[in-house]
């Protein structure tokens, strides 16, 4: 009679049950998550490394970033530009 023995069984890489697609997707994600956490472990390992070798910071003054010529500018623009002009600004 038919259909009243055991089914043959499955091959894991056969095509037509889906199986082999889902193995290969599942050993690709997974790949993929070991490769970013290698990346991202030699990321932190080497910033661990490289900051404890820089150079020391220079600490620079207030002044030295140019707050002073930006002031300057603004106050030369705002005597060079009438009243009027800045009125029809703001």
């Amino acid at each position: 009679m038919r259909g009243t023995g055991p089914s043959p069984p499955v091959a894991i890489d056969n095509p037509a049950h889906g199986y082999s697609f889902r193995i290969v997707n599942v050993v690709a994600a997974i790949s993929i998550a070991v490769c970013w956490m290698a990346f991202f472990a030699v990321w932190l390992i080497t910033a661990n490394y490289n900051e404890g070798r820089a150079p020391t910071e220079r600490q620079r003054s207030w002044y030295g970033t140019g707050v002073i010529p930006v002031t300057i500018i603004s106050v030369l623009v705002r005597l060079a530009v009438p009243r009027a002009d800045w009125q029809r600004i703001t």
